[in-house]
């Protein structure tokens, strides 16, 4: 048996048929007959795809966006997606420049949304009577932050699930709290008029919201009482630029300590108006501070079949991991701030290794797919064994001709790997049976380039 090397090179390839360098044919000069093994000798791969992070995080692995629910999701059923910029995450500095930049756009733009225009927390447990035929149904509402969209779908979702047509809503009584309304107490007292399912609305708004709604001081849903009550009151569409219309600070930030990463929504200071003076306070508590919940998008491997396994997210990157099987993580408050603290370290270098496909050759079974070789970017001490293992020789059945070369590089999920424009090479080793008359012929023409 004669061994015959072939130097392999992704720039030998038809860039017009084959564009990416990472999935090409090469064909031979010639046909190599008789080949009875195949092995890779060497590979030389530019070591930093391994820290081509933007492509980690990119809108082609469906992995660049979370979503974000304020206060919660009972209230923001549909949440708010917070995409990324693509090409943007290549350390993680720049994914949290890249999701900060995302969150500032998104609350420059949410003053003119509907949700998000008035919010407040529910100081005591709110229960409200309605009333079809004889019957009675009570819904209670647990204290917390609520926003006035939230508070009508809540009700309106009540009444769909009872089915009931014909009903009367008596008037009642909460208690809330918005410091940016009131200094004297920690909550204010609201009684709405009775209502129904074709007024809900209306009462809790007054009039249909718009974006340059005005409370009416006759009217009697919430907005409307807390204006009689106070000189101006907080809600996030507002234009007045002397006043701190901030509905939260909220950013993502790392702690340099821990090297955790956390989302969080902390305001140092609070500007609220009572008869036009302007008051300040750093104390702050948990009525102060709104929530948010997140949805990282943490999808779970419903199988052990590899097709059924997604990239993971951003928020699975960052170190934020699903509890019990619940994909949305609430904030909690801590240290006059409500935060979102990653469980784990963040990881974003998560290629370490890639697959070389060639033909359907290969010892290792990669669900069905053979693969020839396992690159590997670990920096450990190598292990020779597991190297002998990688690189191993592999030996057909019986003598095959080999004339051309279907070339793969793929990742852990079997796609195509994306070196962004690096070129790659490897060499082959055949092992060819020769005739005994052939072997002076074959002998000039072993190494091939």
């Amino acid at each position: 048996m004669e061994d015959i090397i072939i130097n392999i090179d992704s720039r030998y390839r038809d860039v017009k048929k084959y564009p990416s360098e990472c999935n090409f044919q090469i064909n031979l000069e010639k046909y190599y007959k008789n080949i009875i093994s195949i092995k890779i000798i060497s590979i030389e791969l530019n070591n930093s795809i391994r820290f081509l992070n933007y492509k980690n995080i990119h809108s082609s692995k469906k992995n660049n966006s979370f979503t974000l629910y304020i206060p919660n999701k009972l209230n923001d059923p549909e949440g708010t997606t917070i995409i990324l910029v693509d090409n943007y995450n290549r350390t993680i500095d720049s994914i949290i420049d890249n999701i900060n930049n995302q969150l500032k756009l998104f609350i420059s733009t949410m003053k003119t949304t509907e949700k998000y225009f008035y919010f407040f927390y529910l100081k005591s447990l709110l229960t409200i009577t309605i009333i079809s035929s004889t019957i009675n149904y009570t819904l209670n509402l647990i204290p917390g932050w609520y926003s006035v969209f939230g508070l009508y779908n809540i009700i309106s979702n009540y009444i769909i699930n009872l089915n009931l047509s014909n009903f009367t809503i008596p008037s009642f009584t909460m208690e809330i709290f918005d410091r940016r309304c009131s200094n004297s107490t920690r909550y204010d007292t609201i009684t709405l008029a009775t209502i129904s399912l074709n007024t809900l609305k209306s009462d809790l708004y007054q009039v249909y919201l718009s974006n340059n709604y005005t409370p009416s001081i006759t009217g009697t849903g919430i907005l409307d009482t807390l204006l009689n009550n106070w000189s101006s009151i907080y809600y996030i569409s507002s234009n007045n630029t002397t006043k701190d219309d901030k509905i939260f600070n909220f950013k993502l930030v790392l702690d340099n300590i821990t090297v955790l990463v956390s989302f969080i929504n902390s305001l140092s200071t609070y500007y609220f108006y009572n008869n036009l003076s302007v008051f300040n306070t750093l104390n702050s508590s948990i009525e102060d501070v709104l929530s948010f919940e997140i949805n990282f998008n943490l999808n779970t491997l419903k199988s052990n079949y590899i097709k059924d396994l997604s990239y993971p997210s951003v928020g699975f990157l960052l170190g934020f991991r699903c509890l019990s099987n619940n994909l949305i993580l609430s904030s909690k408050f801590i240290d006059n701030q409500s935060i979102i603290i990653a469980s784990d370290l963040y990881n974003i270098y998560i290629e370490d290794y890639i697959l070389l496909k060639i033909n359907d050759w290969g010892n290792i079974d990669f669900y069905n797919i053979p693969i020839l070789s396992k690159i590997i970017f670990s920096n450990c001490v190598s292990n020779n064994k597991i190297d002998d293992y990688i690189k191993e020789e592999v030996k057909f059945r019986q003598p095959i001709n080999i004339q051309k070369l279907d070339i793969q590089l793929i990742d852990y999920l079997g796609n195509l790997v994306d070196l962004n424009g690096k070129e790659f090479s490897f060499t082959l080793k055949l092992g060819q049976i020769v005739k005994s008359g052939d072997k002076d012929t074959l002998e000039k023409k072993d190494l091939v380039f």
